[in-house]
């Protein structure tokens, strides 16, 4: 269905997508899962959402915006959840949130240019969309050693914001 998707539809859903805005970080949020997934939404992610706040307010120049796309069996306990989480920050200019009701997944990973997960099987779709993906996690690197270690999807240290912010910035090179 991606390739499917992209040789068909993508061109088409591509019109008016921000050509100034520089970062298109698409989240795919997994559900919450006892001691796997303690915290649906990492502290790095939340950082990282803070560092282009503060800057958009200095320059109010928009070149970053977050999609937070909610796993398609928790809806309300994944959006209640993101509500606390993140408060005030929810309703940031840079900040969307998307779900099977407002979006087709790939028409999502279609606008990215960037992709972080948990461990959702959508690392390997963004791979097809040609954005860069990533994945934390023991998790997932235990799911996907081996496109880590062959460079195909980058492994975050959940605890370095300045590791996230590093990968953000780096241009693509495959």
């Amino acid at each position: 269905w991606p390739i499917w998707y992209k040789t068909f539809f993508a061109n088409k859903n591509n019109k008016g997508l921000e050509k100034n805005l520089k970062i298109r970080l698409l989240f795919t949020m997994q559900r919450k899962q006892g001691s796997t997934n303690v915290e649906p939404f990492p502290d790095f992610l939340l950082d990282l959402i803070n560092y282009y706040e503060s800057l958009f307010r200095k320059t109010n120049r928009k070149i970053f915006e977050l999609k937070i796309r909610l796993h398609p069996n928790t809806l309300a306990q994944n959006l209640k959840y993101l509500e606390e989480r993140l408060g005030n920050l929810l309703d940031s200019d840079l900040i969307s949130i998307s779900s099977k009701f407002n979006s087709c997944i790939y028409d999502d990973l279609n606008w990215a240019n960037h992709h972080i997960t948990f461990y959702s099987s959508c690392a390997l779709d963004a791979l097809i969309f040609g954005v860069k993906s990533a994945v934390y996690g023991s998790e997932a690197y235990k799911i996907y050693q081996e496109e880590i270690n062959n460079q195909v999807i980058t492994f975050l240290n959940e605890d370095s914001s300045i590791e996230i912010i590093k990968w953000i910035k780096t241009k693509e090179t495959i």
